[in-house]
């Protein structure tokens, strides 16, 4: 009876051998399918990070460049509002009832012409060395060649820094400036006088005598402005504006 009990033993150990080599197996099955679950967890994480990251960095960017276009958005909308204040504020120098004097022979062709500041600041260091009264055949040539030609090279006349034109106020007599104008010839010099020749050209030419000029001035702030005026003499001894050269600056 105990030797069969101890075949019997013998008989299974190769079965409990056999049961204790499968074991690892079955392990490393389980081990390899572990692996790979979290190398796809792991894949999958990567992934989002890399996205959440992308993504953060594009609405960084996005917010940069929305804070940089904003900026310069209110910048430039400061320099329009500047821009306006000085243009609303700023003086505008004009003239006003122009005239020229009654020909005479043998003495200089002058005009008048006032000036008013029609802006809301003085106008300052007015200067109006360019007005003349152009006349002859060569009178509207002549006024091109002079004004074109400031605007070209950007001449500043110093004129006298002291005139100071407030804005116009009709109850103030010195709100308003009065220049006189004197006829000037290009061959004949500034202040020569008219001979009776002059006097029949003028007289039977629809502008033949022309009054025009430049006049610069300044603001508070120190920015330069000017005025252009061009007024032609009619054959009655009336006026009227030039078609061109009548602009403020």
């Amino acid at each position: 009876m105990e030797l069969c009990e101890w075949l019997m033993k013998y008989e299974s150990k190769p079965h409990q051998t056999f049961l204790l080599h499968t074991r690892p197996q079955e392990d490393s099955t389980a081990h390899n399918k572990k692996t790979r679950l979290t190398n796809w967890l792991t894949l999958i994480a990567i992934v989002i990070y890399a996205g959440l990251t992308a993504w953060m960095a594009l609405t960084s960017q996005n917010i940069a460049k929305l804070s940089k276009d904003q900026f310069s958005l209110a910048h430039d909308q400061l320099l329009l509002a500047r821009d306006q204040f000085t243009k609303d504020q700023r003086p505008y120098v004009w003239i006003t009832r122009p005239s020229f004097d009654p020909l005479k022979a043998n003495s200089q062709l002058t005009g008048k012409v006032i000036l008013r500041n029609f802006g809301k600041s003085p106008a300052l260091n007015i200067r109006n060395d360019i007005s003349n009264i152009y006349y002859g055949p060569n009178a509207s040539k002549s006024v091109d060649n002079i004004l074109d030609g400031w605007k070209t090279f950007k001449i500043v006349h110093e004129g006298h820094p002291s005139i100071t034109l407030p804005p116009e106020n009709p109850q103030d007599p010195d709100s308003y400036l009065r220049l006189t104008v004197v006829g000037f010839v290009p061959e004949k010099g500034p202040n020569a006088p008219i001979s009776d020749e002059d006097v029949r050209w003028i007289s039977s030419h629809e502008g033949g005598a022309i009054m025009a000029g430049n006049i610069q001035y300044n603001d508070m702030a120190g920015n330069s402005y000017y005025t252009e005026y061009c007024i032609v003499r009619i054959m009655d001894g009336s006026n009227a504006p030039c078609s061109s050269h009548n602009e403020i600056h």
